[in-house]
């Protein structure tokens, strides 16, 4: 099972336009500088502590690179800081040295290991995870590896990064299963909601506990405050929505379509 799949297309797309935008040059300086561009971000030197390598800024649109990394590594660090800025809404968010080095997450992706992350390490793994399919998609990777039978130092030097995220690449490439396109989603029937509904919907005060019976409309009005409040610029961090059964966990995801995709 591959749990980071929506990441993977997230940067894969990022991947697409930034290779149209240089005439299909895949040199990892020529995607990163094109997408740089697209974003509008710009990149400065930065002298910061042994252990933090890069920083993104939100609100000045500015990426930050420790001074004296390996054009590579740089790369590297540009490419976990834009997978911030297209995937999270902090404010600021810096990158540190991770035990796997710079290249990505291990390769198991197992639901229990996923959730065993904090919200903080979890960002930092799928901005890991954004930038190796920015700079080394898989699909492109297992073509040439299995049909053009490229090694990955010969790959690493051509694209200019670092062997160790090719080889990170590799591996999830032959042993995961092809992502192909997002699947087609049919459009939800909107209801309207009633005056209880959307009073609770609207609701501003003290916390609020709705009681009605089953089929009566709990989650429709649940899934439209939590759009209002996106549509409020709320931090999507800020939701923690509980779903009260097994059943219901299946459910929910597919009744909450129409509101639009935040990380």
């Amino acid at each position: 099972m591959d749990t980071w799949i929506d990441i993977r297309r997230k940067a894969r797309a990022c991947h697409a336009k930034a290779l149209a935008a240089t005439g299909g040059d895949r040199r990892a300086a020529t995607i990163i500088a094109a997408v740089l561009k697209a974003d509008r971000l710009k990149v400065e030197p930065h002298d910061f502590p042994a252990d933090t390598l890069g920083s993104l800024n939100r609100k000045f649109r500015l990426v930050r690179v420790k001074k004296g990394l390996a054009p590579e590594d740089e790369l590297v660090v540009v490419a976990h800081e834009i997978g911030h800025f297209h995937m999270h809404h902090d404010p600021h968010n810096e990158v540190t040295v991770r035990p796997d080095g710079l290249g990505g997450d291990p390769v198991d992706s197992g639901a229990g290991k996923v959730e065993g992350y904090s919200p903080s390490e979890r960002k930092e793994v799928q901005a890991d995870i954004f930038a190796g399919e920015l700079l080394c998609p898989g699909d492109w990777l297992r073509d040439e590896f299995v049909l053009r039978n490229r090694r990955p130092a010969e790959i690493a030097g051509d694209l200019g990064i670092p062997v160790s995220l090719v080889l990170n690449q590799m591996v999830r490439a032959v042993l995961l299963a092809p992502i192909g396109p997002t699947p087609e989603v049919p459009p939800d029937t909107v209801h309207d909601l009633d005056e209880s509904q959307q009073a609770a919907v609207m609701w501003e005060g003290e916390p609020l506990l709705v009681e009605a019976g089953p089929g009566t409309g709990k989650t429709r009005t649940l899934v439209r405050r939590i759009q209002r409040k996106l549509d409020e610029k709320s931090a999507p961090a800020s939701f923690l929505a509980l779903r009260g059964s097994a059943t219901t966990a299946w459910r929910r995801p597919g009744r909450q379509r129409g509101v639009p995709e935040r990380q």
